[in-house]
């Protein structure tokens, strides 16, 4: 979903993080409910082998509130629809707000 300078959004009583996850095994893995950030470049690779085969991908460079600067990866369909359509607004020197749900955060190597 991309928002606009118009874009209004309500208050909210209270926000749920993500629960600390205490295993060593699983340390580097966290599932956030969602995060808006803000989509400031595209890296140029756009294909990953995998064992399953080579995938489909788009990487962008998103700041969340504390203007940390993260890789976020689109996988598969989602790089022919909302790939596309945030690469269309970087284009045009457009920095697309995003909200980002359900997504896992990893040190992928």
């Amino acid at each position: 979903m991309l928002f606009g300078r118009q874009t209004f959004f309500p208050a909210v009583s209270s926000f749920s993080r993500a629960d600390h996850i205490g295993s060593d095994l699983v340390q580097s893995l966290f599932v956030f409910k969602a995060m808006v950030v803000v989509v400031i470049d595209k890296l140029p690779r756009e294909t990953q082998s995998t064992s399953n085969g080579v995938r489909s991908i788009k990487y962008f460079i998103v700041v969340d509130g504390l203007l940390k600067p993260v890789q976020f990866t689109l996988w598969d369909e989602l790089t022919l629809t909302k790939g596309v359509e945030i690469f269309d607004e970087l284009t045009e020197k457009k920095y697309p707000i995003v909200s980002l749900e359900d997504i896992k955060a990893t040190d992928f190597k």
